[in-house]
């Protein structure tokens, strides 16, 4: 479904912010109106497979850099975590530049003839108590901006600012959400993901062929559905479908039974994305 779109202002930090459906975990009741996502039909458990995406002519990333802001205390994380999640950044990059792996599979169709291109800009730390119940999206561009001025970054609207928290936000139906807003005047998008280690519904994980943890896997796969949204869907205007479902919606928590083997990154269990080639849901 469309979202609707709400105008905030912040002490001039945040000029816009969007309310959308988040995604939910596999089971829960569709249709609740929760911060997240651009777009997304609400549902769990596969999403919906029909249509093709639409493209709507708004903006892309094809050329983005992730940054990770971890909020909260890092013991908190899987162990591995802090070494995983950056491995699994690095491997979305190396694959955007090699033949037949991971990113190549699906999202140049979806670039409108740009050149795809991701790269890893490293980890940043905020040992701050996150939110402990659901954070609006304007909580999360306000800590993305804080980040940034504290490290002296520039606000980046071609990048995926990904802030990783080391809770669980207690009353929350979903299990990652990405949206968009302004920081110092320029237009930059947030991906929340919580730590979902041992989260019921959203720490869906074989436990066999995977390098990492379950939790640190379970992360990553929710990780992946963002950026993979964010990057064809920015600010809700671009790619998604009759019902308003993003890439990762028409595919949620479908898993083909094969691990993705990233360059350099390891083995992990990501969910597929839809692939308008094909009609369908594809491995990455």
């Amino acid at each position: 479904m469309k979202s609707n779109l709400l105008l905030a202002i912040c002490l001039g930090a945040i000029a816009a912010y969007a309310q959308k459906p988040a995604d939910l975990p596999p089971g829960a009741a569709g249709g609740m109106p929760q911060v997240g996502e651009a777009h997304g039909n609400g549902g769990g458990g596969g999403g919906n497979k029909d249509p093709d995406l639409i493209d709507h002519s708004g903006p892309i990333l094809p050329a983005s850099r992730i940054y990770y802001f971890w909020w909260g205390n890092q013991s908190s994380w899987p162990s591995d975590a802090v070494a995983g999640l950056p491995a699994l950044a690095n491997g979305f990059a190396a694959s955007s530049a090699t033949a037949d792996t991971f990113m190549t599979h699906i999202f140049p169709q979806y670039m409108r003839g740009s050149s795809l291109s991701t790269s890893f800009a490293g980890s940043y730390y905020d040992s701050s108590a996150p939110p402990a119940s659901n954070p609006s999206v304007a909580t999360m561009i306000n800590e993305a901006c804080k980040v940034i001025g504290l490290n002296t970054l520039t606000a980046d609207s071609s990048a995926v600012y990904v802030i990783l928290t080391s809770n669980f936000p207690t009353g929350a139906n979903y299990c990652a959400w990405h949206s968009w807003g302004t920081c110092s005047g320029k237009t930059i998008q947030v991906a929340y993901v919580p730590n979902t280690t041992n989260v019921t519904g959203c720490n869906i994980s074989w436990g066999k062929d995977i390098t990492y943890s379950p939790g640190t896997n379970s992360i990553g796969n929710v990780l992946s559905h963002e950026f993979s949204e964010t990057i064809t869907d920015p600010d809700g205007s671009a790619w998604f479908d009759t019902k308003g479902g993003e890439i990762g919606d028409k595919c949620a928590w479908q898993f083909n039974g094969y691990v993705n083997n990233l360059p350099g990154a390891g083995t992990w269990q990501l969910q597929m994305e839809w692939n308008n080639a094909t009609s369908g849901c594809i491995q990455q």
